[in-house]
């Protein structure tokens, strides 16, 4: 099997490579459990062998040994296959059993095209459906048209109707292409759209979901485990160091994070406006009195 002829080879060979190490160590494990003879059938046939029988009565070497070779002829009797002769599991008989139990057709989809490709037009439509995102999309657009405007017309205010109408005319939604370059940049997302979304949350789910899966399929012989251990050794090492983008500073320490009712805001305005509402004023006389609480049992 020529792996190098195209994508399909090269997949299948993977997969054919994975299915004969999980037979041998099938083998193999089959063979320590022999050896081991933990439910003692080994210790019996060698005693049955040395004329030894099980209920302590005394026996012949050969009696024992003219029984085993019949109950053996029985079994090919009975179970006889290719026209009588013994199944013979050499290299090519593991071959065309690796071969027979390659399922690459029914693991990639006709956009993947054996791993060539990725599919993810359900996360990016999942992605387009994220409002916080999205809105922040649209507002930075509108903030580099007030910009570019304000360059040809130094008086413009940001409030302006030429802008809107300049936004609505230029304006395009995010494609796929461009979302497939980008996808990985979560930096780039303000954390006041991620911040205690649970739709961010599964949104990001399904990214790991899926990419672990087509790994899985595209290279089946890798060690997924070993690799999600080194990525979470490197992250804890990075997030120690406060080396990852975007996540230099904790969530708390924002100046627009709101601590009794646990929320994030992009406008201090609207901060200030949640701060007069009934649920902050609850929320944060019920942390004053923990408070309290903790203070007086210490």
């Amino acid at each position: 099997m020529d792996k190098h002829k195209n994508s399909k080879a090269a997949v299948s060979c993977e997969h054919a490579l994975k299915y004969l190490v999980e037979a041998t160590q099938l083998k193999c494990k089959t063979a320590i459990d022999i050896y081991q003879d933990k439910d003692g059938m080994r210790t019996d046939d060698i005693n049955a062998l040395a004329g030894q029988r099980a209920d302590k009565k005394g026996g012949d070497v050969w009696t024992s040994f003219y029984d085993k070779v019949k109950e053996v002829k029985d079994y090919h009797r009975r179970f006889s296959v290719n026209q009588g002769l013994p199944e013979v599991q050499n290299s090519e008989w593991f071959y065309q059993r690796a071969l027979e139990n390659d399922k690459t057709e029914s693991l990639f989809s006709g956009e993947e095209d054996y791993g060539q490709r990725v599919d993810m037009h359900e996360l990016f439509v999942t992605y387009l459906n994220l409002k916080k995102i999205s809105t922040q999309r649209r507002n930075n657009f509108r903030a580099a048209t007030y910009t570019r405007l304000k360059k040809k017309t130094v008086d413009l205010e940001p409030d302006d109707p030429e802008v809107d109408k300049t936004v609505e005319k230029e304006y395009h939604e995010l494609d796929y292409i461009e979302w497939l370059k980008t996808f990985d940049q979560f930096h780039e997302i303000s954390r006041y759209c991620k911040y205690g979304e649970k739709n961010y949350s599964e949104y990001l789910e399904g990214l790991i979901s899926y990419l672990r899966g087509f790994l899985l399929r595209t290279q089946p012989l890798i060690d997924v485990t070993k690799l999600e251990q080194q990525f979470e050794k490197e992250f804890e090492e990075r997030w120690g160091d406060k080396s990852i983008p975007g996540w230099q500073e904790a969530t708390h320490k924002d100046k627009l994070f709101c601590m009794p009712t646990n929320k994030l805001f992009n406008k201090d305005v609207l901060k200030t406006h949640h701060e007069g509402g009934k649920n902050y004023k609850r929320k944060l006389a019920e942390m004053s009195l923990s408070r309290n609480v903790n203070f007086r049992m210490h």
